[in-house]
This record gives C-alpha cells, structure tokens and sequence, in this order.
C-alpha cells in the first residue's frame, strides 16, 4: 500500500555506487567486478549512480526501449506497440522519472510526456535493425525510421519500429506475456539488458475491476483500492500502476500517474488525491517492469507493460 504523493515525487534513484554496464558502445562497458553487465534502477533491482569512470549517466537521459501489452476487456480489443529511439543529447539532459506516488504527467517533462523536449533531440543510429530474441529463438525484427510517431504521437527523428509501423504497433500474437527478450542492434551488438513484458495478471480485490463491461464508478469522498495478483519474485518486473486519463474541470486534458512497488499487490490512492483527477475519462491499470542501463554514459530505460483499460467516473 501507498499514499500517493501528488506534490512533486519524481525523483531519480540516488545512494551507493553501482556501475550499470558502460560506456563506448552497447555492451561494451562493465558492471561489477566480474564484467558483466547489469541492469539497475528498477525497485527489485540495485540502485544506479555513476559508472566507473565517474559519470553521473543518470543525469543524462539516452531514450528508452519499451513494449507494452494493453487489453480492453468490455471491446475485446488488444494491442502491443514495441520501439525504440536513443539519444546523445537534448535540451534539458536530465528529465525526472515517474517514481511512487502520483503525479499529472501532463503537466510534468519526463519519460511519459517528453513533448517540451522532442525537438531539441539528437537522435542516435544504432545501425539498420534491432533485434529482440525470445524462448524458443523468438526473434521480432525492428527497422531504422525517420521521423515516424511513437505512442505519444511524437515524430522520433530515428526510432526503431516493426515494418513502419505507426505508434509502433505490431501484430498482438508477436510479443508474449512472461517472456524476457534480449537485443541486440546490427551496428553496436548487444545491449546489457533484456525486455521483460510482465505474466498477465487478475484482478482479486478493492474498488476497482477490470472485466468484460466493467466501468468504474467511483466515489470522490473513498479511496481507490485496486488488489491484483501477480508473480512473485518475476524478474524485473518491480511496480503496478493506474492511469487516470481525460478533461478536467478546467477543460485542459490532464492524466494522472499512480505508481506502488509491487510486492504488496496493491495500489491504493487517498480519496484527497482521487478528487483532483478528471472526473471522467479512461482508466488503465498495469504491471510493469523497469529497468534503467547505462548506456554510452547515458541513461536508457528498458519498459515492459502488461495493462487493461476500462473507462471510470468519479460521482460527487
């Protein structure tokens, strides 16, 4: 359980110094005395800080790879969109994560609205392809892009993409629920760290649901309670969250994120907090699994996402 903290609580993991794979290239750097590469800054995971050579990568944002698995129960619809873009610089270097608590991502720069600063970019070209490999030698091919829209609608000036796919979308049955994909790019060889998309989960208590037909109606004067089931010990996968998107009352479009550590299996929001999201609009729940790499002494986030959606409203 949380309390969630709609104050400023995007903080980046700060404590000991742990080196999170290297500089020069992908996979090229090391991580402990044994060399070999670690992924670090997810709440299962150790906490990130500088390299060997003293950089402090996480004050310097290198893009994301990220896959998300979403289902809408009441219309039966699915969708994966996996992609990826690098960066070696933009304007401002450091943007703030999402960390526990909630927070208007609107209304913040950061991983998850990172408009403000798509246009100060410098996008770097990791060679023609990326590969994901899987169970089974599961290989999903992505291709060098420019200039095509992520999820966010954002014209990456590269980005790595399944066969030109806009929002990087790819067939559902391509990308599956509980397996870990390693990567690797046909000009920098293999990257340091794995996509994990987290074992679909069940909902089993609370005030919220996620069904065929469910709406969530809830009330502005109770918290929110959302009890999910999970598996414990999955590698990576380190929160749950909920998402709050739609018009506030001020008629500007507003999307709050809710973030918990998921080795309670719970989110719960205070109903303080639920009364400043917008009173109506779509609701999606998720468990998700974080990693941050150093990347060429920048930070690059490695995403996985299994999430639904259902609509809500809150009733006075």
């Amino acid at each position: 359980m949380f309390k969630c903290l709609y104050q400023s609580s995007w903080a980046l993991l700060l404590v000991t110094c742990i080196t999170c794979g290297g500089g020069g290239g992908i996979g090229t750097g090391d991580a402990g005395s044994d060399g070999s590469n670690m992924q670090c800054g997810g709440h299962g995971q150790p906490a990130c800080t500088v390299d060997a050579a003293g950089m402090d990568f996480l004050n310097h944002y290198g893009g994301e790879i990220r896959g998300e698995y979403s289902a809408n129960p009441s219309s039966g619809a699915e969708s994966v969109i996996l992609g990826a873009f690098f960066v070696s610089a933009q304007t401002p270097d450091s943007i703030a994560e999402p960390m526990d608590g909630c927070q208007d991502v609107k209304a913040t720069t950061n991983t998850t609205n990172a408009g403000a600063i798509n246009g100060t970019r410098t996008f770097e070209d990791l060679g023609d392809t990326m590969t994901l490999t899987g169970a089974g030698d599961q290989t999903i091919v992505l291709n060098r892009y420019m200039n095509i829209p992520d999820k966010r609608g954002l014209a990456m000036g590269i980005e790595y993409a399944y066969n030109g796919a806009v929002k990087n979308t790819l067939p559902v049955t391509m990308m599956l629920r509980g397996a870990e994909y390693n990567i690797t790019s046909s000009g920098s060889g293999a990257f340091p760290g794995v996509l994990k998309i987290p074992t679909e989960w069940e909902t089993v208590g609370g005030t919220l649901a996620f069904g065929s037909g469910d709406v969530n109606n809830i009330s502005s004067g109770s918290d929110v309670v959302w009890q999910y089931s999970y598996v414990n010990g999955e590698q990576y996968v380190d929160t749950a969250s909920l998402l709050f998107s739609g018009s506030g009352t001020d008629g500007k479009p507003h999307a709050w994120f809710c973030v918990a550590p998921i080795n309670n299996g719970e989110v719960t929001i205070p109903a303080a907090t639920v009364a400043m999201f917008p009173p109506s609009g779509t609701l999606q729940a998720a468990t998700n699994a974080h990693q941050q790499i150093n990347f060429n002494g920048r930070v690059v986030d490695v995403i996985g996402v299994t999430c639904r959606t259902t609509p809500y409203t809150i009733a006075p």
